[in-house]
């Protein structure tokens, strides 16, 4: 079973909405940092337009089929943390979690699973404030109607890199990580594209 030694916030309430996300972790056994494939002059960082804008340069991205997507899915959502099974509720709901990241990475390119020593480059959104892949997705949520409280699906914007920690963090790195400031976490190959589950970094 892969482990993960990163995390994500505690709360459930507030960690799926844009403002709320912040580093993952740098293996210091290791003198080699991840090799950047690309940079961030690729896209734009800023646009005051809309909260989210599209990655400029799509010209290398090879989407997976359905068929792709749903076999990436069924091995990514064997790792995931208990947490997450327990937050979305029902395996669709998760399902679609897993389908939109698997969505905005190359077919070729795996950001949870993959070869540490690459970049896994977002061609999904990224937010227009700070230039950090962003996807949207629905976080579960009790509502109540005029009978009684009934379970709605609520859709935000949420940073990529949050998402993946809040899916596969272990505990450890769960409590250590709420304390970080509540903004998207830094990337140890210095990518702002990049989407690798351990290329997340601890550091502020």
């Amino acid at each position: 079973m892969f482990r993960c030694r990163i995390c994500a916030e505690p709360p459930f309430s507030t960690l799926f909405s844009l403002p709320i996300f912040g580093g993952y972790f740098v293996d210091k056994k290791k003198s080699v940092y991840p090799t950047v494939s690309e940079g961030d002059s690729l896209f734009e960082t800023q646009s005051y337009g809309s909260s989210v804008i599209t990655p400029s340069n799509l010209s290398s991205f090879e989407p997976r089929n359905e068929a792709e997507t749903l076999a990436i899915c069924d091995i990514w959502k064997r790792c995931v943390h208990e947490r997450s099974r327990e937050f979305w509720r029902t395996p669709e709901n998760l399902l679609e979690v897993l389908s939109a990241i698997s969505r905005g990475v190359h077919r070729l390119d795996d950001p949870i699973l993959g070869d540490p020593e690459r970049c896994v480059l977002w061609y999904g959104q990224v937010s227009a404030i700070d230039g950090c892949p962003v996807i949207r997705m629905k976080r579960p949520e009790e509502t109540m109607n005029r009978i009684k409280k009934v379970e709605d699906n609520v859709e935000t914007h949420t940073y990529v890199n949050r998402a993946l920690v809040f899916l596969y963090a272990n505990d450890e790195s769960f409590e250590e990580l709420q304390l970080k400031p509540r903004v998207a976490f830094n990337m140890a190959c210095g990518n702002r594209r990049c989407v690798h589950l351990r290329h997340i970094s601890l550091e502020d």
